[in-house]
């Protein structure tokens, strides 16, 4: 797709910096990396089988999922729309889990053993203020976790969005060096412990 290049370079901010805190928090392969897409920007992870979901990892999936915005704050200096919005953006899956962590998986801050089935988030999220208030406490601690690694790891991104800029779309063996480069210039222990999770 023909998009302006300001645009082109935002969307590949915003992308590599979902694969480079995947790389440091994230559990799987990236599988491919793109700015080409008819919808956007896209980042696809093929998942470890037979690894079980925790509270530490599903802050985890939230911190990579925030990244995007974090970046473009950071080295744009605002968020576009895109982040938000439809029932599949970056914020709307992030909260998703960041309601589950407080209703339906056992962690949550108040009442962790009490089970909770939500059909509706956004109407839960309007009647009860504590959950709310628990829910948006674990978004800000993941968001600020991104924006951590990517402050910490500003050169590497920039590095990393820049060579998604000139391919367009990274896979396959083009994508496996890319990790690999990434991986050598990155300074954060991989798998930190995002902020919020229970050690």
């Amino acid at each position: 797709m023909n998009r302006p290049e300001p645009v082109r370079w935002r969307m590949a901010v915003h992308e590599a910096a979902h694969a480079l805190v995947h790389l440091v928090v994230g559990r799987g392969d990236l599988f491919v990396v793109s700015i080409e897409a008819d919808t956007g920007g896209i980042v696809r992870v093929e998942p470890q089988p037979h690894v079980p979901d925790t509270e530490a990892s599903t802050m985890a999936q939230m911190v990579v999922r925030l990244a995007g915005r974090a970046a473009e704050e950071i080295v744009v200096g605002d968020p576009v729309a895109g982040s938000g919005g439809s029932a599949n953006s970056d914020l709307a899956i992030a909260t998703e889990l960041a309601v589950m962590l407080e209703t339906c998986l056992g962690f949550a801050s108040y009442q962790r053993l009490v089970y909770r089935d939500v059909s509706d988030r956004s109407h839960i999220l309007t009647l009860d203020a504590r959950l709310a208030a628990a829910v948006h406490e674990r978004l800000e601690a993941c968001f600020e976790q991104a924006s951590a690694i990517l402050k910490a790891e500003s050169d590497t991104h920039l590095w990393l969005a820049k060579t998604l800029l000139h391919h367009g779309v990274l896979e396959g063996a083009e994508l496996a060096d890319v990790v690999a480069k990434a991986q050598q210039r990155l300074t954060v222990r991989r798998n930190h412990q995002p902020a919020g999770a229970a050690t």
